[in-house]
């Protein structure tokens, strides 16, 4: 819930302030400073936390070019499509036809596979 709130909170200021010409760009440059300003807090408390960011496919944040210069900053990013072959573009793992949010037969799918990738992830990180 607070996650759909932070990204209702950027969506908002960004329609508050700019054009549709900008838009997406703005949207982008939001997204990267709310997750930089979310990864301070948490190394501050956490030195060694690492970053993952779990992509359940959502049309509008699915930039290729984004996240891979969000990988070379230091997160993990992880896409339940190219990763797991489960995402909102397939509507049995939606919780409705109109609601793209992942549904428990989702998650039976993703956790196994997400709990393997970042026990890897983190051996080979040490």
């Amino acid at each position: 819930m607070l996650a759909n709130l932070a990204i209702f909170t950027i969506k908002q200021r960004i329609i508050d302030k700019f054009d549709n010409v900008n838009f997406m760009q703005t949207s982008l440059d939001l997204l990267r400073e709310h997750l930089s300003k979310s990864r301070n807090i948490v190394n501050k408390r956490w030195p060694n936390a690492k970053f993952v960011i779990l992509d359940y496919e959502n049309m509008e944040f699915s930039f290729p070019e984004f996240w891979k210069q969000m990988e070379s900053e230091g997160f993990i990013y992880i896409n339940s499509r190219r990763d797991f072959n489960v995402g909102s573009q397939d509507v049995k793992y939606r919780v409705s036809e109109t609601d793209f949010h992942p549904n428990g037969h989702a998650w039976d799918v993703i956790v196994p596979q997400l709990a393997k990738k970042l026990k890897s992830i983190s051996a080979d990180r040490k």
